[in-house]
């Protein structure tokens, strides 16, 4: 994983906003005011990663200064996310709007010190290396656990629906 695996666009209308680079930043070029706009992150990776996205200062998951462990979106190997607006929950987001300073969320919640500041943190996921068993060969002679058995072909079978709902997913952050 590399910075460079991550690109970020701003899309209105689901076309990409123009974007100016000036002494080693990237400025997005913001429309009119009042025009919806959806952030898209693309992971060009081969591992998963979490993503904490800020717009102004603010964490878009929570409303609230944005820090590094905040909730953040999972994106897949080789995937794309658009984040469409402030969260409100699992069901609904507020769409992200262009607007003026005074207007904005972080300036009516006198938290404007990064007003304009489109900020994403990504983390890959820490992989933890697998552990491989062998399959040993039973004989009459090989001593073993009476609550084991010893079977040759065993598999795993696909036994019948059981509810099991997921509702956020485990995502250890490698930070190192």
């Amino acid at each position: 994983f590399t910075p460079s695996d991550i690109v970020v666009n701003l899309l209105v209308n689901n076309k990409k906003i123009e974007v100016v680079e000036h002494k080693g930043s990237t400025y997005f070029v913001a429309p009119n005011k009042d025009v919806p706009y959806v952030v898209e992150i693309k992971n060009n990776s081969g591992c998963r990663v979490s993503v904490v996205l800020s717009i102004d200062g603010l964490s878009v998951m929570t409303g609230k200064s944005a820090r590094q462990n905040d909730t953040a979106y999972i994106i897949e190997p080789h995937s794309s996310i658009k984040i469409k607006g402030w969260r409100r929950g699992n069901q609904e987001v507020a769409e992200f709007t262009f607007t003026s300073n005074g207007q904005s969320y972080a300036g009516h919640t006198d938290r404007p010190t990064n007003i304009g500041v489109i900020g994403v943190t990504v983390c890959p996921e820490k992989v933890v290396s697998p552990i491989y068993f062998t399959h040993a060969k039973c004989d009459a002679g090989t001593p073993r656990s009476p609550s084991l058995s010893c079977a040759q072909n065993a598999g795993t079978g696909y036994g019948e629906y059981i509810q099991d709902v997921v509702t956020s997913v485990k995502f250890d952050r490698d930070l190192s």
